[in-house]
């Protein structure tokens, strides 16, 4: 049986461009009568179906290549959670310690304030007036206060009087 090539084109559902496109590269046969290609039914069956055979073995490989592809992002999406987790336990444990380290803090300054009490003596009313004791080394004579304090004459001044 004989075909055209819209007729064939409409036959494996390919368009006509292709159908075309098979004649030229010689793989169907055809042949050329009165202005028109009639094309066997046969030949054009057989190397259609080889194509879609070969189109469904490319579908099946790309949908192998997307199941990977998936697998590959749920396994990654899994070590996010685990380390998300670690992360979460992380922040717990250092939000623990923050929190016994200000209760410590506190409880320290309290026995400070009330040792200070104990030792202040009575005459002070408030423990806070009372400065801390620094060796002697660090204290500076009025003198050494003086000379500090002094200003230097500027650059102008030293270079031009």
């Amino acid at each position: 049986m004989q075909l055209s090539l819209d007729d064939a084109a409409n036959e494996v559902g390919r368009n006509r461009s292709t159908i075309f496109r098979w004649i030229k590269s010689g793989k169907i046969s055809a042949q050329f009568i009165d202005g028109r290609y009639l094309i066997d039914a046969s030949d054009l069956h057989r190397f259609a179906s080889a194509t879609l055979r070969d189109n469904k073995d490319a579908t099946s490989r790309d949908n192998v290549q997307q199941v990977q592809n998936q697998y590959s992002l749920v396994l990654e999406v899994e070590s996010l959670r685990k380390q998300n987790e670690l992360l979460v336990q992380m922040t717990n444990d250092l939000r623990t310690t923050s929190d016994d380290l200000r209760k410590r803090l506190d409880s320290s300054e309290e026995e400070r304030k009330q040792l200070l009490l104990r030792y202040v003596p009575k005459e002070t009313e408030n423990p806070s007036e009372i400065a801390p004791e620094t060796d002697s080394d660090s204290k500076r004579t009025q003198t050494e206060d003086d000379a500090i304090t002094e200003k230097k004459p500027g650059l102008w001044k030293r270079l031009f009087g």
